[in-house]
């Protein structure tokens, strides 16, 4: 390999790492409610959910709470499993507060 390749290789990787969470930490309060509000929706016909909490910034972990409790599930813990050891908070369905099936 040329040595100027390796160099480039280990900057690209660590640029595609970067840019999400760049994007996520200068979206928008409404571009974070979509966002995290969407997630939800596509999990709703499952019996769980996890929102990575760097995702939904701006959003507090109490607002996105609220938002899957709006969505029929209930808060069960955080915990770094998943996405790069990203906290993430994890929810199960309540199916005495599903609303939408």
């Amino acid at each position: 390999m040329s040595p100027i390749l390796v160099p480039f290789l280990v900057l690209l990787v660590a640029i595609i790492g970067l840019v999400p969470k760049l994007m996520a930490r200068f979206q928008g309060l409404p571009k974070a409610l979509e966002r995290t509000t969407g997630l939800l929706e596509k999990q709703l016909g499952q019996d769980r959910a996890a929102v990575v909490i760097w995702r939904a910034h701006p959003l507090s972990e109490e607002h996105i709470k609220h938002l899957a409790e709006s969505r029929g599930f209930r808060y069960v813990g955080v915990d770094a499993r998943g996405t790069r050891n990203s906290l993430t908070l994890r929810f199960v369905a309540d199916e005495e507060n599903r609303t939408n099936e």
